[in-house]
């Protein structure tokens, strides 16, 4: 819902002209199903592992092979691709994988040395609590006035009686996000039977 509601806001403004990329092979032909109008999707697709891989060790490949030239690249989830000459902003939304990486897939584990080589080349870091903030100055040793905390807020949510259909009824939890044991969803479960 972040992304998307960021993407739609960009694309409402006429003095923006926003390019969507994904960092995904898997969903590679869902990305230009998803995007608001007006956004344009980047020209190919990026698969994960080989850019995280080399993204890790090297400030290459940039978003521009597959943007073109922009002025800003965000990354919304923890990775930013590094750029040729854009500004660079990456989105921190908690810090678990490096406080208890016991709770994280090895996947997720990448994200730390990742962060650390966008703050290297001088990325803004955006949090969504000024908790995640403090946090993100603490353990990474950058500076406060490069991390900025600003609430994700959501859109107005559509009807939901469709929702309600699928799952049988109200009350209903609906939960967003990756299965690994530090979003803990059957706890969640377990919680709302009780």
């Amino acid at each position: 819902m972040f992304t998307s509601g960021v993407l739609g806001a960009l694309a409402a403004r006429a003095d923006v002209d926003p390019v969507a990329y994904a960092v995904t092979w898997r969903g590679r032909a869902e990305v230009g199903q998803l995007v608001p109008r007006r956004v344009r999707p980047a020209r190919s697709p990026m698969a994960a592992r080989p850019l995280r891989w080399a993204w890790m060790r090297w400030n290459r490949p940039p978003i521009e092979w597959w943007t073109d030239e922009i002025d800003v690249v965000h990354g919304t989830n923890f990775v930013v691709p590094p750029a040729r000459d854009a500004g660079e902003v990456v989105t921190v939304h908690d810090l678990t994988p490096m406080r208890f990486p016991e709770l994280a897939h090895a996947a997720t584990l990448a994200y730390e040395p990742l962060i650390r080589r966008a703050l290297a080349r001088g990325a803004f870091v955006h949090t969504p609590s000024q908790f995640v903030a403090a946090e993100v100055v603490e353990l990474f040793g950058v500076s406060a006035d490069r991390v900025h905390a600003v609430a994700e807020g959501i859109p107005a949510l559509p009807d939901v009686a469709a929702d309600e259909q699928v799952a049988g009824g109200a009350p209903y939890v609906l939960t967003i996000g990756t299965v690994e044991p530090r979003k803990d969803h059957p706890l969640l479960v377990r919680a709302f039977d009780a």
